[in-house]
């Protein structure tokens, strides 16, 4: 009989497919992660949440716990070290860089990051971003060698501060 059957519908809206898209460009914008299978890749996908930011939007704040790596899909950020009562842009992101949560032993914010346009950021959670670390060391590598640098970017522009703060 009919009424013994559960009719499930599954439909896959256009808001789905804006965030697979948004997502599928992102990682293919991305140059560690583009190189995964296409495995790996469906996997992180499935593992993501999009957030949609307006401009001036503050995503993080320097000393924020970080529990995302994040990777601009459309728009862009800011990083921004604040110091002596001075903000000073460390950093200017467009799609497919990452921010947030680059290094997993370190998940403070070192630098507060900013909207400049309306944008779509891919949040990859923390326990994903581990597995792929440990399944592919190489872009462990990678957000190691990606987080040295922009913690030398911070320094540079904090030596650069206390360089024009001396009398």
């Amino acid at each position: 009989a009919m009424s013994d059957v559960e009719v499930v519908t599954d439909r896959f809206t256009s808001a789905d497919h804006a965030r697979l898209m948004h997502t599928t460009t992102a990682i293919d914008a991305n140059q560690w992660l583009s190189a995964l299978s296409h495995d790996a890749r469906s996997d992180l996908i499935k593992s993501t949440t999009t957030w949609e930011l307006p401009a001036g939007a503050v995503v993080y704040a320097a000393d924020d716990r970080l529990d995302s790596m994040l990777i601009v899909a459309t728009g862009g950020v800011r990083t921004v070290h604040h110091q002596d009562g001075y903000e000073f842009t460390v950093d200017l992101l467009g799609q497919g860089d990452m921010c947030g949560l680059i290094q997993l032993s370190v998940r403070a914010a070192t630098a507060t990051c900013i909207t400049t346009e309306p944008t779509t950021l891919i949040a990859v959670p923390a326990t994903r971003l581990a597995d792929l670390c440990d399944q592919f060391p190489q872009i462990a590598h990678a957000m190691t060698a990606e987080q040295h640098a922009q913690q030398s970017r911070i320094h540079h522009v904090a030596a650069e501060i206390a360089y024009t703060a001396v009398p």
